[in-house]
This record gives C-alpha cells, sequence and structure tokens, in this order.
C-alpha cells in the first residue's frame, strides 16, 4: 500500500512539473524564444540591450506567469 501511493505521489509530482515547464514556453508570441530569467524588468532591458548586437533588437520582456518580480526575456529568431 505504502509503495503504491509513493508512485502515484511521484507520478503526479512529475505530471505537475511537465506541465508547468510546457506553460512556461508557450508564453510569449510565436517566432520567440526564451533567453534567460532577471529580477524586475529593469535588469532585463539591461541584459536585452548588453546582447543587442548579438541577437538583435526585437525582443520581449515578460512577467514570468510563476515567480513574482521575476522578468523573462525572450528574443526574436
Amino acid at each position: 500500500m505504502r509503495k503504491s501511493l509513493a508512485v502515484f505521489a511521484a507520478t503526479a509530482a512529475t505530471a505537475a512539473a511537465l506541465t508547468l515547464g510546457t506553460a512556461s514556453t508557450a508564453t510569449a508570441a510565436p517566432g520567440f524564444w526564451q533567453h534567460s530569467h532577471h529580477v524586475g524588468q529593469a535588469a532585463c532591458t539591461a541584459k536585452a540591450a548588453e546582447l543587442r548586437p548579438l541577437y538583435g533588437a526585437l525582443h520581449l520582456c515578460k512577467p514570468s506567469p510563476f515567480w513574482p518580480d521575476v522578468y523573462e526575456l525572450w528574443f526574436r529568431y
């Protein structure tokens, strides 16, 4: 009985982790890829400016759906 409960709990935790992981990748517009996470929008914008010569000017600094005060930096393909 304990073993089956442990297996059920592990399966549920894995399913939840996979669901949360795929939800994060679908938050930006098509044609963008996620580069990094930053604490605050100012830090995100500064990192985008630093990486502009490498990845270009088109970027998004979007609030994370999971963590407050964390912004995701996305660049255009």
